[in-house]
């Protein structure tokens, strides 16, 4: 037997991800810090609800890294921001073995930087839609290889990058990206857009983008996150199903149109993982994306007051 996968964080996209590949046939072990999390799994399994499937895996779950007993041959790092430096430090100091990490903002860069490019592939699971709804339960509200977008991207070192992504394209449909600087940064405009709105706005992405206040709010902080992007070199992918020349042009009542018309192919069930923390009195990871976009927007001389204003407001609703 290889050994095994370990997935850091069993959350939303780690237990999604564990619960898919034990199916698979593939030995894999969750690493979830989380109390409540790790007790429902070790009572009764991963429970993965989706549209066209639903099932139970009974994947082995663990508190500390050690507690694997073995060294594994890959770590899927799926945590939420704020906890990815100390879990790091916990992985590193037992193991050095590769990293696939699905974390957002600008955390693989970052691991590349502090950990060397080699031992890091990027993974943005983009277009997932799963929640957790309750400790040891995953719903997903997006079919499974339906012919739509991929829902993993990935890019990285040659060395391992090819059985990575033949792993995940297991689990749903997988694209290899040659440039992942630019997807990060497209994924990190649409996360700073709606997950800290939909956190203090009802819990729900939908109604936060049908309604005309709140998407010019959005609209707004995307704009921002954009510029100060291009800043840094960027080049931008689709955002809400809109090119990128559309948003390099800023012809705001294209856009809006355009935010709307994304509104209405949303699943009205869909939420961001800062709502679901910031309902559980956790701390979110605004911080690590919209306070990561007003410290590079200071660093480039540009002003990001509608992300500051975000910011403010999470902190103050104890975010």
């Amino acid at each position: 037997m290889r050994n095994p996968i370990l997935v850091a964080g069993a959350g939303a996209v780690g237990g999604y991800i564990a619960a898919h590949l034990h199916r698979c046939g593939e030995d894999v072990v969750a690493l979830e810090p989380w109390t409540p999390n790790r007790e429902a799994i070790a009572a009764q399994g991963l429970r993965v609800e989706e549209p066209d499937d639903g099932f139970t895996a009974a994947v082995p779950v663990i508190a500390r890294p050690e507690e694997i007993g073995t060294t594994p041959r890959l770590i899927i790092l799926c945590t939420k921001l704020p906890d990815a430096a100390a879990m790091v430090a916990g992985l590193e100091a037992c193991f050095q073995v590769p990293y696939l990490v699905t974390l957002n903002a600008l955390a693989d860069i970052s691991l590349a930087e502090e950990l060397g490019a080699e031992r890091i592939t990027s993974c943005i699971a983009t277009g997932l839609f799963a929640t957790l709804v309750e400790p040891g339960v995953i719903r997903r509200h997006r079919c499974r290889f339906d012919g739509g977008a991929a829902s993993f991207l990935m890019g990285g070192p040659a060395a391992g990058l090819a059985e990575q992504a033949a792993l995940l394209g297991r689990i749903d449909t997988t694209a290899v990206v040659p440039d992942m600087r630019s997807a990060r940064w497209t994924k990190m405009v649409f996360n700073a857009m709606t997950s800290g709105l939909v956190a203090l706005h009802g819990g729900r992405l939908r109604p936060v983008f049908e309604d005309a206040t709140m998407r010019a709010r959005a609209l707004n902080i995307a704009l921002e996150t954009i510029a100060v992007g291009r800043a840094e070199g960027v080049e931008f992918g689709p955002i809400c199903g809109m090119p990128s020349v559309l948003w390099q042009d800023g012809d705001r009542a294209v856009l809006d149109a355009g935010i709307a018309r994304y509104a209405q192919k949303l699943d009205p069930a869909v939420t961001s993982g800062m709502a679901q923390d910031l309902s559980h009195h956790r701390r979110t990871e605004i911080r690590e994306i919209n306070g990561e976009i007003i410290r590079r927007a200071t660093s480039h001389g540009i002003g990001a007051p509608e992300n500051a204003a975000l910011l403010a407001a999470m902190e103050a609703a104890g975010g």
